[in-house]
């Protein structure tokens, strides 16, 4: 386990297999005050940029999720 070292945590998609694996990897992060944070990087992917520049939209620029395990 890394979390006791205290250093930030990175963990690519999926975050977690199950709802439940997500609750215990954060409960985890909670006890050992570890910074943990979870994202795609398809977001970057060249076919879906191309695909939001030619939708005639405005381009998605964030998102802000509210933390529902609280």
């Amino acid at each position: 386990m890394l979390a006791p070292f205290g250093e930030p945590v990175f963990i690519d998609k999926p975050f977690a297999t199950s709802y439940r694996d997500a609750l215990k990897l954060i409960e985890i992060a909670q006890i050992y005050q570890v910074p943990l944070m979870s994202c795609s990087s398809l977001r970057f992917a060249e076919g879906i940029v191309n695909a939001i520049m030619k939708s005639g939209e405005d381009p998605i620029t964030g998102l802000i999720a509210t933390d529902l395990c609280q």
